[in-house]
């Protein structure tokens, strides 16, 4: 068994095609939907990119014990128990904020590859050229520094016909293409974040208003600053995001089903996929901007359902259910409450800081009939893969 874990930063849960709540084209991901089972109510528990990385890579629940800062050395975590399974660990991604040195993403995997130059990323110098801005500036949030960081950035993947989005996944297709026997592959996609600026080819099915700036990077605050024309405008510019990321996402899953035909397993969707054959495909969305932040205005952090709300998709080749919506418990009639701890389903009580405990997330029972864990490092789904491997 191997695993592929595929997470796109900032992606909103009502941006899936397939749930028919936004005219917004992700035809690989319905695809991924229609050989699914789907958790309708798996929920984030930390909202910002680098603590939910932490709570995923650690399986503890850090918010609000937790900042905004380096992996904590002093947690086990994913990829580490993967290697102590015999497994080959590899971490690709265009993520700035992951990839910083001394973050400490990297613990736990043999192989790191940082695909530089996303956002305001150092990656140029500074008397490297720049784009011209799409806009004025004062319409823009970032400070100058940063908007000159991405200006260089952006200039030097435009040149070259690419950006980070299509660098990355073009990477993790030619690493898969010669795997180890026995591996986990986590892919971080830092799109369809901020600064909106997809190429132009994924923008085209979307309405646009001349009347309006094509504002790429909005300021935080009241929606009063844009005029209705930019507001919907920036709406385009984000769907536009997500359909790149959606056509990356199938490029890589067709070469891995180009390279394992006739393999066909059940499929389970939480936000993780599984594709057919003995390669399990994860994909998590990581938490979106919200309707307030679209419309300029602040939101509460986590209440809102389009941001706190996780697309989930899981393809299993085990005894797992069939397409459809994963409910709590075999007879119950309500959904499974889920939320985001690494692979973990049953959202447990809140811990005291003081807990002994490793792992707070608990693995999922009510999906396949088994009995409630404790919280243990064993818990979730990388004991229950490993346990199916040695059978």
């Amino acid at each position: 068994m191997n695993i592929v874990v595929i997470c796109s930063d900032t992606f909103r849960y009502d941006h899936l095609g397939f749930l028919k709540r936004q005219p917004v084209l992700t035809p690989n991901l319905d695809r991924l939907a229609a050989e699914s089972a789907c958790f309708s109510e798996f929920h984030l528990c930390s909202f910002p990119t680098v603590v939910n990385r932490i709570e995923v890579f650690t399986g503890r629940y850090t918010f609000p014990l937790i900042d905004w800062g380096a992996l904590p050395m002093h947690f086990p975590v994913l990829g580490e128990v993967f290697q102590r399974h015999g497994f080959v660990t590899a971490f690709l991604a265009d993520n700035p904020h992951l990839m910083k040195e001394g973050s400490g993403f990297g613990r736990g995997f043999d192989v790191v590859k940082d695909i530089p130059g996303q956002t305001d990323d150092i990656f140029q110098p500074k008397n490297a050229p720049m784009i011209e801005l799409p806009c004025a500036i004062e319409k823009l949030e970032p400070r100058i520094r940063r908007l000159e960081r991405y200006r260089r950035n952006a200039y030097w993947y435009r040149q070259r016909g690419t950006n980070t989005t299509e660098t990355l996944f073009r990477e993790a297709i030619r690493w898969l293409e010669n795997p180890p026997k026995r591996f986990f592959l986590w892919i971080d996609s830092f799109d369809p974040h901020e600064p909106w600026d997809a190429p132009k080819r994924y923008l085209e099915p979307y309405p646009w208003n001349p009347d309006g700036a094509e504002v790429t990077w909005p300021h935080n605050g009241p929606a009063g600053r844009y005029s209705e024309a930019e507001l919907a405008n920036m709406r385009s510019l984000y769907k536009a995001e997500v359909s790149q990321s959606d056509y990356w996402i199938g490029r890589l899953l067709d070469s891995m089903r180009a390279r394992a035909p006739g393999e066909h397993g059940r499929h389970f969707l939480f936000g993780s996929r599984l594709l057919p054959g003995r390669t399990r495909i994860c994909r998590q969305t990581a938490p979106g901007p919200s309707d307030a932040d679209l419309r300029g205005a602040r939101p509460h952090p986590v209440a809102h359902p389009a941001s706190g709300r996780v697309g989930r998709r899981h393809n299993n080749p085990g005894p797992v259910p069939a397409a459809g919506s994963v409910r709590h418990g075999a007879r119950a009639g309500r959904h499974q409450s889920c939320s985001v701890g690494p692979r973990q389903f049953t959202r447990p009580p809140a811990a005291p800081a003081s807990e002994p405990a490793v792992l707070r997330g608990r693995r999922m029972p009510s999906a396949e009939g088994d009995p409630e864990l404790p919280h243990r490092l064993d818990a979730g789904l990388v004991a229950r893969l490993l346990a199916r491997e040695r059978t």
